[in-house]
Protein backbone atom coordinates (compact mmCIF):
# COMPACT_ATOMS: atom_id res chain seq x y z
CA UNK A 1 0.00 0.00 0.00
CA UNK A 2 1.09 3.55 -0.68
CA UNK A 3 0.48 7.13 0.43
CA UNK A 4 0.68 10.18 -1.80
CA UNK A 5 1.45 13.87 -1.63
CA UNK A 6 -0.24 16.41 -3.90
CA UNK A 7 1.73 19.60 -4.61
CA UNK A 8 0.99 22.71 -6.65
CA UNK A 9 3.16 22.85 -9.72
CA UNK A 10 5.49 25.87 -9.81
CA UNK A 11 5.50 27.14 -13.41
CA UNK A 12 9.03 28.52 -12.90
CA UNK A 13 10.46 25.06 -12.23
CA UNK A 14 10.86 22.08 -14.49
CA UNK A 15 9.18 18.85 -13.49
CA UNK A 16 12.59 17.40 -12.59
CA UNK A 17 13.46 20.41 -10.41
CA UNK A 18 10.07 20.45 -8.72
CA UNK A 19 10.45 16.77 -7.87
CA UNK A 20 13.92 17.11 -6.44
CA UNK A 21 12.69 15.34 -3.34
CA UNK A 22 11.46 12.58 -5.60
CA UNK A 23 14.83 11.99 -7.23
CA UNK A 24 16.48 11.96 -3.81
CA UNK A 25 13.92 9.38 -2.74
CA UNK A 26 15.15 7.03 -5.44
CA UNK A 27 18.80 7.59 -4.59
CA UNK A 28 18.40 6.79 -0.87
CA UNK A 29 17.67 3.16 0.02
CA UNK A 30 14.28 2.24 1.43
CA UNK A 31 15.38 1.41 4.97
CA UNK A 32 16.67 4.95 5.33
CA UNK A 33 13.58 6.96 4.56
CA UNK A 34 10.04 6.91 3.26
CA UNK A 35 10.66 5.70 -0.30
CA UNK A 36 9.13 7.34 -3.35
CA UNK A 37 7.64 4.87 -5.84
CA UNK A 38 6.27 7.16 -8.55
CA UNK A 39 5.60 10.77 -9.50
CA UNK A 40 2.75 11.90 -11.72
CA UNK A 41 1.85 15.35 -13.05
CA UNK A 42 -1.68 16.26 -14.03
CA UNK A 43 -3.57 19.54 -14.45
CA UNK A 44 -1.00 21.69 -12.72
CA UNK A 45 -0.34 19.33 -9.80
CA UNK A 46 2.38 16.85 -8.97
CA UNK A 47 1.37 13.62 -7.23
CA UNK A 48 4.19 11.86 -5.38
CA UNK A 49 3.53 8.22 -4.42
CA UNK A 50 5.39 7.08 -1.27
CA UNK A 51 5.60 4.02 0.95
CA UNK A 52 2.65 3.83 3.29
CA UNK A 53 4.21 4.21 6.72
CA UNK A 54 1.72 2.85 9.26
CA UNK A 55 3.65 3.13 12.52
CA UNK A 56 3.02 6.83 13.04
CA UNK A 57 5.43 9.22 14.73
CA UNK A 58 8.24 7.86 16.87
CA UNK A 59 7.39 10.27 19.70
CA UNK A 60 3.75 9.14 19.74
CA UNK A 61 4.85 5.52 19.94
CA UNK A 62 7.12 6.28 22.91
CA UNK A 63 4.32 7.72 25.04
CA UNK A 64 2.15 4.68 24.31
CA UNK A 65 4.75 2.25 25.64
CA UNK A 66 4.43 0.64 29.05
CA UNK A 67 8.17 1.00 29.61
CA UNK A 68 10.64 3.62 28.37
CA UNK A 69 14.21 4.03 29.57
CA UNK A 70 17.41 5.84 28.70
CA UNK A 71 18.52 2.66 26.91
CA UNK A 72 15.40 2.89 24.72
CA UNK A 73 16.29 6.50 23.90
CA UNK A 74 19.78 5.31 22.94
CA UNK A 75 18.31 2.72 20.57
CA UNK A 76 16.07 5.35 18.96
CA UNK A 77 18.98 7.74 18.51
CA UNK A 78 21.14 4.99 17.03
CA UNK A 79 18.57 4.40 14.28
CA UNK A 80 18.27 8.14 13.61
CA UNK A 81 22.05 8.52 13.43
CA UNK A 82 22.39 5.53 11.10
CA UNK A 83 19.99 7.18 8.68
CA UNK A 84 21.67 10.58 8.99
CA UNK A 85 25.10 8.98 8.52
CA UNK A 86 23.92 7.25 5.35
CA UNK A 87 22.50 10.52 4.05
CA UNK A 88 25.76 12.33 4.75
CA UNK A 89 27.83 9.60 3.10
CA UNK A 90 25.76 10.20 -0.04
CA UNK A 91 26.05 13.99 0.14
CA UNK A 92 22.51 14.68 1.40
CA UNK A 93 21.80 17.15 4.21
CA UNK A 94 18.22 16.90 5.52
CA UNK A 95 18.03 20.39 7.14
CA UNK A 96 14.70 19.76 8.91
CA UNK A 97 15.19 16.92 11.37
CA UNK A 98 12.55 17.12 14.11
CA UNK A 99 10.06 14.80 15.85
CA UNK A 100 7.40 15.22 13.14
CA UNK A 101 9.84 13.79 10.57
CA UNK A 102 10.75 10.66 12.53
CA UNK A 103 8.28 7.93 11.60
CA UNK A 104 7.98 4.20 12.27
CA UNK A 105 7.69 1.79 9.35
CA UNK A 106 4.91 -0.19 11.05
CA UNK A 107 3.16 -0.69 14.37
CA UNK A 108 5.19 -3.80 15.09
CA UNK A 109 7.43 -3.74 18.15
CA UNK A 110 10.93 -2.66 17.18
CA UNK A 111 9.82 -1.22 13.82
CA UNK A 112 12.47 0.73 11.93
CA UNK A 113 12.64 4.51 12.28
CA UNK A 114 12.23 6.31 8.94
CA UNK A 115 13.30 9.85 8.09
CA UNK A 116 10.50 11.74 6.35
CA UNK A 117 10.05 15.04 4.50
CA UNK A 118 13.18 15.69 2.48
CA UNK A 119 11.58 18.82 1.03
CA UNK A 120 14.35 21.06 2.40
CA UNK A 121 17.18 18.62 1.73
CA UNK A 122 20.24 19.77 -0.19
CA UNK A 123 23.12 17.99 -1.90
CA UNK A 124 26.68 18.86 -0.90
CA UNK A 125 30.08 17.80 -2.19
CA UNK A 126 32.17 16.13 0.50
CA UNK A 127 32.46 18.36 3.55
CA UNK A 128 31.36 21.43 1.60
CA UNK A 129 30.03 24.38 3.58
CA UNK A 130 28.17 27.22 1.88
CA UNK A 131 25.25 29.55 2.50
CA UNK A 132 22.33 27.48 1.24
CA UNK A 133 19.65 29.82 2.59
CA UNK A 134 17.65 30.05 5.80
CA UNK A 135 15.74 26.79 6.18
CA UNK A 136 14.47 24.60 9.00
CA UNK A 137 12.25 24.73 12.09
CA UNK A 138 13.03 27.40 14.74
CA UNK A 139 13.79 25.22 17.77
CA UNK A 140 16.04 22.91 15.74
CA UNK A 141 18.05 25.49 13.78
CA UNK A 142 21.80 25.46 14.34
CA UNK A 143 23.84 28.50 15.42
CA UNK A 144 25.62 28.72 12.07
CA UNK A 145 22.32 28.95 10.19
CA UNK A 146 21.11 31.69 12.54
CA UNK A 147 24.40 33.55 12.07
CA UNK A 148 24.00 33.14 8.29
CA UNK A 149 27.39 31.47 8.13
CA UNK A 150 28.31 28.82 5.56
CA UNK A 151 26.93 25.47 6.72
CA UNK A 152 26.68 21.82 5.77
CA UNK A 153 26.25 18.38 7.35
CA UNK A 154 26.78 19.54 10.97
CA UNK A 155 23.35 21.23 10.96
CA UNK A 156 21.74 17.78 11.01
CA UNK A 157 23.85 16.74 13.99
CA UNK A 158 22.76 19.84 15.91
CA UNK A 159 19.12 18.91 15.27
CA UNK A 160 19.85 15.35 16.44
CA UNK A 161 21.23 16.82 19.66
CA UNK A 162 17.99 18.73 20.22
CA UNK A 163 15.96 15.58 19.50
CA UNK A 164 18.12 13.54 21.89
CA UNK A 165 17.62 16.08 24.67
CA UNK A 166 13.84 15.82 24.17
CA UNK A 167 13.99 12.01 24.08
CA UNK A 168 15.56 12.00 27.53
CA UNK A 169 13.38 14.50 29.42
CA UNK A 170 10.39 15.32 27.23
CA UNK A 171 11.09 19.02 26.63
CA UNK A 172 13.53 20.92 24.37
CA UNK A 173 16.87 22.45 25.39
CA UNK A 174 16.04 25.86 23.92
CA UNK A 175 12.71 27.50 24.62
CA UNK A 176 11.29 31.01 24.71
CA UNK A 177 8.00 32.60 23.69
CA UNK A 178 9.98 35.30 21.88
CA UNK A 179 11.71 34.02 18.74
CA UNK A 180 14.53 36.57 18.97
CA UNK A 181 15.37 35.39 22.49
CA UNK A 182 15.07 31.78 21.36
CA UNK A 183 17.59 32.40 18.59
CA UNK A 184 19.91 34.19 21.02
CA UNK A 185 19.81 31.11 23.28
CA UNK A 186 20.66 28.83 20.38
CA UNK A 187 23.53 30.98 19.10
CA UNK A 188 24.99 31.10 22.61
CA UNK A 189 24.43 27.39 23.21
CA UNK A 190 22.58 28.39 26.39
CA UNK A 191 21.09 25.11 27.63
CA UNK A 192 21.49 23.27 30.91
CA UNK A 193 20.56 20.08 32.75
CA UNK A 194 18.16 21.14 35.54
CA UNK A 195 17.29 19.02 38.55
CA UNK A 196 15.60 16.76 39.29
CA UNK A 197 14.86 15.31 35.85
CA UNK A 198 18.49 15.30 34.69
CA UNK A 199 19.86 13.87 37.94
CA UNK A 200 19.02 10.34 36.80
CA UNK A 201 20.49 10.72 33.28
CA UNK A 202 23.94 9.18 32.86
CA UNK A 203 27.03 11.37 32.25
CA UNK A 204 27.61 9.55 28.96
CA UNK A 205 24.25 10.71 27.60
CA UNK A 206 25.00 14.30 28.57
CA UNK A 207 28.45 14.01 26.99
CA UNK A 208 26.92 12.98 23.67
CA UNK A 209 24.44 15.87 23.82
CA UNK A 210 27.28 18.30 24.53
CA UNK A 211 29.21 16.91 21.55
CA UNK A 212 26.19 17.37 19.29
CA UNK A 213 25.26 20.83 20.60
CA UNK A 214 28.71 22.36 20.19
CA UNK A 215 28.12 25.85 18.77
CA UNK A 216 31.26 25.50 16.64
CA UNK A 217 30.30 23.24 13.71
CA UNK A 218 33.97 22.39 13.10
CA UNK A 219 34.21 20.90 16.59
CA UNK A 220 30.79 19.24 16.53
CA UNK A 221 30.76 15.45 16.47
CA UNK A 222 29.74 13.91 13.13
CA UNK A 223 27.25 11.09 12.58
CA UNK A 224 29.85 8.33 12.18
CA UNK A 225 31.63 9.43 15.35
CA UNK A 226 28.35 9.66 17.26
CA UNK A 227 27.56 6.05 16.33
CA UNK A 228 30.84 5.03 18.00
CA UNK A 229 30.05 6.94 21.19
CA UNK A 230 29.84 4.62 24.23
CA UNK A 231 26.28 5.72 25.01
CA UNK A 232 25.25 4.42 21.58
CA UNK A 233 27.45 1.42 20.87
CA UNK A 234 27.77 0.19 24.47
CA UNK A 235 24.31 1.05 25.77
CA UNK A 236 23.84 -2.34 27.48
CA UNK A 237 26.70 -1.38 29.78
CA UNK A 238 26.35 2.41 29.88
CA UNK A 239 22.73 3.54 29.50
CA UNK A 240 20.28 3.34 32.39
CA UNK A 241 17.38 0.89 32.11
CA UNK A 242 15.22 2.60 34.74
CA UNK A 243 11.72 3.51 33.54
CA UNK A 244 11.41 7.28 32.94
CA UNK A 245 7.75 8.00 33.71
CA UNK A 246 8.29 11.76 34.09
CA UNK A 247 9.84 11.85 30.62
CA UNK A 248 6.81 10.05 29.18
CA UNK A 249 4.45 12.47 30.93
CA UNK A 250 6.37 15.48 29.61
CA UNK A 251 6.49 13.98 26.12
CA UNK A 252 2.70 13.61 26.13
CA UNK A 253 2.33 17.34 26.75
CA UNK A 254 5.11 18.15 24.27
CA UNK A 255 3.39 16.07 21.57
CA UNK A 256 -0.03 17.59 22.26
CA UNK A 257 1.30 21.13 22.21
CA UNK A 258 3.27 20.83 18.95
CA UNK A 259 0.31 19.17 17.23
CA UNK A 260 -2.01 21.93 18.42
CA UNK A 261 0.38 24.58 17.15
CA UNK A 262 0.53 22.75 13.83
CA UNK A 263 -3.26 22.65 13.64
CA UNK A 264 -3.49 26.38 14.34
CA UNK A 265 -0.89 27.22 11.70
CA UNK A 266 -2.71 25.01 9.18
CA UNK A 267 -5.99 26.74 10.03
CA UNK A 268 -4.39 30.15 9.58
CA UNK A 269 -3.16 29.15 6.13
CA UNK A 270 -6.33 27.33 5.05
CA UNK A 271 -9.03 29.78 6.11
CA UNK A 272 -10.47 32.05 3.45
CA UNK A 273 -10.66 34.86 5.95
CA UNK A 274 -6.88 34.75 6.33
CA UNK A 275 -6.26 38.42 7.06
CA UNK A 276 -8.78 38.40 9.91
CA UNK A 277 -7.61 35.25 11.62
CA UNK A 278 -3.88 35.71 11.09
CA UNK A 279 -3.44 38.25 13.87
CA UNK A 280 -5.56 36.28 16.30
CA UNK A 281 -3.83 33.05 15.38
CA UNK A 282 -0.43 34.56 16.10
CA UNK A 283 -1.77 35.86 19.39
CA UNK A 284 -2.97 32.39 20.39
CA UNK A 285 0.38 30.85 19.44
CA UNK A 286 2.10 33.41 21.64
CA UNK A 287 -0.27 32.60 24.50
CA UNK A 288 0.60 28.93 24.09
CA UNK A 289 4.30 29.74 24.39
CA UNK A 290 3.79 31.96 27.43
CA UNK A 291 1.69 29.35 29.24
CA UNK A 292 4.20 26.63 28.38
CA UNK A 293 7.14 28.70 29.63
CA UNK A 294 5.42 29.75 32.86
CA UNK A 295 4.11 26.36 34.00
CA UNK A 296 2.10 25.64 36.04
CA UNK A 297 -0.50 27.91 34.50
CA UNK A 298 -3.57 28.99 36.51
CA UNK A 299 -6.64 26.86 35.89
CA UNK A 300 -8.69 29.83 34.58
CA UNK A 301 -6.00 30.56 31.99
CA UNK A 302 -6.05 26.95 30.82
CA UNK A 303 -9.84 26.93 30.57
CA UNK A 304 -10.08 30.21 28.69
CA UNK A 305 -7.11 29.46 26.45
CA UNK A 306 -8.26 25.99 25.46
CA UNK A 307 -11.81 27.19 24.75
CA UNK A 308 -10.58 30.08 22.61
CA UNK A 309 -8.25 27.89 20.61
CA UNK A 310 -10.71 25.06 20.07
CA UNK A 311 -13.82 27.13 19.37
CA UNK A 312 -12.64 30.43 17.88
CA UNK A 313 -9.62 29.30 15.88
CA UNK A 314 -10.42 25.74 14.85
CA UNK A 315 -14.17 26.18 14.37
CA UNK A 316 -13.59 29.01 11.91
CA UNK A 317 -12.91 26.36 9.32
CA UNK A 318 -14.71 23.32 10.65
CA UNK A 319 -16.46 21.91 13.68
CA UNK A 320 -13.81 20.72 16.15
CA UNK A 321 -13.72 17.08 17.19
CA UNK A 322 -15.69 16.22 20.32
CA UNK A 323 -12.53 15.92 22.43
CA UNK A 324 -10.73 18.90 20.94
CA UNK A 325 -11.35 21.31 23.80
CA UNK A 326 -10.17 18.78 26.38
CA UNK A 327 -7.12 18.02 24.21
CA UNK A 328 -6.31 21.71 24.01
CA UNK A 329 -6.62 22.02 27.75
CA UNK A 330 -4.39 19.02 28.31
CA UNK A 331 -1.58 20.39 26.18
CA UNK A 332 -1.63 23.64 28.15
CA UNK A 333 -1.45 21.95 31.52
CA UNK A 334 1.91 22.12 33.26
Amino acid sequence: MYSYSCEDKDPELSFEQHCGDASEGRSIISWLRVRLHDSIQDEGFHYLVFDLVTGGELFEDIVAREFYSEADASHCMQQILESVSYCHQHGIVHRDLKPENLLLASKAKGAAVKLADFGLAIEVQGEQNAWFGFAGTPGYLSPEVLRKDPYGKPVDIWACGVVLYILLVGYPPFWDEDQHRLYAQIKAGAYDYPSPEWDTVTPEAKNLINSMLNTNPNKRINAAEALKHPWICQRERVASVVHRQETVDCLKKFNARRKLKGAILTTMLATRNFSTIRGFGKFVLTVLDVLWCSRPAPDPAITVGSSLIAIVVVARCREPASDYISSCGYCLQG
